[in-house]
């Protein structure tokens, strides 16, 4: 007879994987659904979207794994439900999780630091793989590269994020100014001066908490040149390990992941 696993029990294990100061864990754990409910199907995605809930809970899926938030106006670093944050527009999402019983866990801030799956590790190997770190300071490295212009850089990031379906970046300094010296992050990579400080010449940035009213003028200032990415397209490769993962540690339970991609298109007048 197999061994019923319990959405509990994932949490558990994922729990064991923890190994940095816990006052600094604020934001993993279950957000929606009773954890002691019995698993048939585990749903592994970037953001528990409304369509990708039903998609999953019609695959037979009751336990989502997820990274970010349900809710538009979640609290990171509250233990409620995210029922609490909801807005009126999202109460028919939330109505479809409770009706049915789906269960919900964010698995965030583990999965932003775990060395080689998480995102900040895969979104650096992934991106510049020949490099060599020369600095680390969470959440960021810096990683010295063949000296290539601003311009070569962003092409050559745009071809290998092509996949997640984003066709353009937001590229702010002089295209063709020698850079070197890279800065990466996590999903929300934002902090320019502290790029700089830590030696970058460019920063890949993302979308999200950037604002070019303020962060935009100050980084042109002190001359670190960026590549602005979106948040979705630096994660979304740790999320797809996050799914293998779970799926070789529990070899009874079908796990499915529901792949995510940049949810806009970059459109440019033709010359």
């Amino acid at each position: 007879m197999t061994e019923k696993i319990r959405c509990m029990d994932i949490e558990e294990h994922l729990n064991s994987l923890w190994k940095w100061d816990v006052k600094e864990r604020t934001t993993d754990g279950f957000k929606a659904g009773d954890k002691n409910t019995v698993i048939n199907k585990i749903a592994v995605m970037w953001k528990p979207k409304y369509k990708d809930i039903v998609k999953a809970y019609e695959e037979g899926c009751n336990f989502i794994v997820c990274h970010e938030s349900i809710a538009a106006l979640t609290q990171n670093d509250s233990n409620k439900t995210e029922f609490n944050f909801s807005l009126e527009q999202e109460k028919e999402k939330f109505e479809f999780i409770n009706n049915n019983n789906i269960v919900i866990y964010r698995c965030h801030d583990l999965w932003d630091r775990i060395k080689k799956l998480g995102v900040r590790d895969t979104w650096r190997d992934s991106l510049l793989p020949e490099g060599k770190i020369i600095a680390d300071n969470y959440p960021y490295y810096v990683t010295e590269i063949k000296p290539i212009t601003l311009e070569e850089l962003a092409k050559t990031i745009l071809i290998k994020i092509k996949g997640l379906k984003q066709n353009g970046v937001l590229l702010c300094g002089d295209k063709n100014k020698i850079v070197s010296k890279v800065a990466t992050g996590t999903g929300v990579s934002v902090d320019t001066i502290k790029m700089k400080e830590l030696g970058a010449d460019v920063g890949i940035i993302t979308d999200d908490y950037y604002l070019h009213v303020r962060y935009g003028v100050l980084t042109e200032e002190i001359g670190i040149s960026t590549i602005s990415i979106n948040h979705n397209v630096a994660e979304e490769w740790a999320i797809e390990k996050m799914a293998d993962y779970l799926d070789e540690q529990y070899k009874n339970i079908e796990v499915k992941y529901y792949k995510q991609t940049c949810p806009y298109e970059v459109m440019v007048l033709d010359n």
